[in-house]
């Protein structure tokens, strides 16, 4: 469950027994003790440089969310990786990032997409000739 969803199926429960204003301000601390590691948050961060995504600390939490709906992140080595980069090339390309093993046809067009598509979704793509 999302933090937007959590928050609103606490504030329905709570809200009755308190004034709506302390409630929600309850509410919105404890959400915060579940925000992610900041030290895991910046590690994603630099680590995406490598691929060349600058990824701001909403669309990191953002990949957070989505993997802990299938197991906690605790570490980001390379299967983490590997799996961030996918989730954010399909996001932004409908495409998984290429992989050594890709043709040279599928990373060009990967790459065109990604280029084409980061700035009008949000993203700050760095390609890696400015890298």
């Amino acid at each position: 469950m999302k933090r937007a969803e959590k928050r609103e199926k606490m504030i329905e429960i709570f809200e009755p027994y308190m004034e709506g204003l302390l409630a929600r301000e309850l509410i919105d601390k404890c959400l915060d003790l579940d925000e992610p590691d900041t030290y895991l948050v910046r590690t994603i961060k630099k680590d995406m440089l490598w691929y060349g995504l600058d990824l701001s600390v909403k669309q990191i939490v953002e990949f957070i969310e989505d993997f802990n709906e299938k197991t906690r992140l605790e570490s980001f080595d390379t299967g983490e990786r590997e799996e961030c980069a996918d989730f954010f090339g399909r996001k932004i390309t409908g495409m998984d990032w290429p992989r050594i093993g890709d043709s040279d046809k599928y990373k060009r067009e990967f790459y065109a997409v990604l280029e084409e598509k980061s700035p009008e979704l949000g993203y700050v793509w760095i390609r890696e000739r400015d890298r």
